[in-house]
């Protein structure tokens, strides 16, 4: 049997490292959410803090499972 290779392109390189980087914005921000960096009232940086971990954790898990809902693949 062979194994075919598939061709990641140049595309799907810039969509993946785009990915990574707003899933780490993201937890970056609910890191500092949760700290209260911004000084804002406790339970806004509270809610937004858990809300942008959850958010980036969705959004991991769909980079990670493939999904990717604006192109269609063969």
């Amino acid at each position: 049997m062979q194994t075919e290779k598939k061709a990641i392109s140049f595309g799907k390189i810039i969509r993946i490292t785009f990915g990574i980087l707003m899933i780490a914005i993201y937890l970056g921000m609910g890191y500092l959410m949760l700290n209260n960096f911004f000084e804002v009232p406790r339970y806004v940086s509270l809610s937004l803090g858990i809300l942008f971990i959850v958010y980036g954790i969705y959004r991991g898990y769909r980079l990670y499972k493939g999904m990717d809902y604006t192109i269609k693949t063969k």
